[in-house]
């Protein structure tokens, strides 16, 4: 490990132990001192400063959002009404095994691949993309007997002369257009639930720097969820398999799918509760908690493919509950508490010899 990964893991250590420190401090009814208070905001004010600027060095450029076009329309994703979110030709739907989850949103992805050029799938992580491809994801909650469909998001990664470049639009309420948000930006949801109960919350869109803290890596902002082992399911009512599906449209290279691993759906009801657990850790914290993640230093890996011994897990069981329960994780892309994928985490935790 060098020099910078122990610096950073050692500053983001101490800037989450300090925002713990005065959570539970509120929680507990008590009210820090106002001298200790400021000193402890001043320090972690400097320790994101510190932290922020090693990350720059190693990940800003590569997501950076001046490469990005201003507006989604000039994209041309879709055609007709953009509201519709019917996409054009160019823009190929797919689907995964396992989702991220993301404030109980629905969402659309999308993938283009330039003419003429193919991914290439070597094994059951992420496929070899080729320059110029686009992957697409929009967040929206879907219409029902109570409320209007609202598209919220649309978040893009273009690889361009082979980095990743990100870029986040916020939709405008009359759902005709969606604006690059620079510094990242946020939004009011009030929404009723499935179970008639209502959602309400700030919905948070990730600045270019936190689409880092996830996605970052020497090649850009890597996507995540485009592996082929969660690419590896049947679509059309179960009659084709997708890999199949992508190797007719000639972007995919031809490959035996029966080859690679078919990806946990932590949904399914059927599928054991330790590979429920493992799937739902490995796509919702392991971008972070690996050991070339962002918060490497708390000595987690949920990564699907490392033995259960060598998670971290036993002895933090107690803890990981208590964050996620609190809100506190994941530390960025979510504003809720999912219930579901807790019940699967309690489930999973309180089996752990």
């Amino acid at each position: 490990m060098n020099n910078y990964n122990i610096q950073n893991k050692n500053k983001q250590t101490l800037f989450f132990a300090g925002i713990q420190f005065q959570k539970k401090f509120n929680r507990a009814g008590l009210v820090l001192p106002r001298t200790v208070k400021t000193v402890l905001n001043i320090l972690a004010v400097y320790i994101v400063i510190l932290i922020f600027a090693a990350f720059s060095k190693k990940w800003i450029g590569a997501v950076g959002d001046s490469y990005m076009l201003p507006k989604l329309s000039d994209y041309h994703i879709y055609q007709g009404s953009m509201s519709i979110l019917n996409p054009s030709s160019r823009f190929i739907p797919y689907q995964i095994s396992s989702p991220l989850f993301s404030n109980y949103a629905e969402k659309q992805r999308l993938i283009f691949v330039p003419s003429g050029k193919k991914l290439s799938a070597l094994n059951n992580g992420l496929p070899v993309f080729p320059d110029g491809t686009i992957l697409v994801k929009t967040f929206y909650y879907a219409s029902d007997e109570h409320q209007n469909k609202q598209i919220v998001e649309t978040r893009l990664l273009h690889k361009i002369n082979g980095v990743w470049r990100a870029g986040t639009y916020l939709w405008n309420k009359e759902q005709n257009e969606a604006t690059l948000q620079s510094g990242g930006a946020s939004t009011k949801i009030a929404r009723m639930n499935k179970n008639g109960a209502l959602l309400k919350f700030n919905y948070k869109l990730p600045s270019p720097s936190e689409c880092g803290k996830c996605h970052g890596s020497e090649e850009g902002a890597l996507p995540l969820g485009f592996k082929i082992s969660n690419l590896n399911i049947n679509i059309q009512n179960g009659e084709l398999n997708q890999l199949t599906y992508l190797n007719r449209l000639n972007i995919l290279n031809d490959l035996d799918q029966t080859k690679f691993s078919v990806f946990p759906n932590w949904r399914d009801s059927a599928t054991p509760i330790n590979l429920k657990a493992r799937a739902y850790l490995d796509l919702n914290c392991a971008h972070c908690h690996s050991p070339n993640g962002y918060c490497a230093g708390a000595g987690l890996d949920f990564r699907f493919t490392t033995p259960d011994h060598l998670t971290g897990i036993k002895g933090k069981e107690n803890r990981i509950i208590r964050m996620v329960e609190n809100g506190d994780m994941p530390y960025i892309g979510a504003a809720t508490v999912h219930q579901e994928g807790l019940d699967i985490l309690k489930k999973y935790l309180s089996n752990i010899k």
